[in-house]
């Protein structure tokens, strides 16, 4: 039989940094260079470089990448 690719799971983007105890759930997309705070609920998609924190997820600021 043919292998099909059926990915399940969150996509998360190059540069991510998720910190301790953060939780990301679901069929999601974190974009590229996105930060994840100590102990975050994350369950929905976000865009590059945004900053989130708390539970749920929120955007607190964008980073700032030169």
């Amino acid at each position: 039989p043919e292998a099909t690719s059926s990915k399940k799971g969150p996509d998360i983007g190059d540069g991510a940094l998720i910190g301790c105890g953060a939780s990301v759930i679901g069929d999601i997309k974190l974009g590229d260079n996105i930060k994840v705070a100590i102990n975050t609920l994350v369950e929905e998609s976000f865009p590059d470089d945004a900053v989130l924190i708390g539970v749920p997820a929120r955007t607190v600021s964008k980073s700032k990448n030169d």
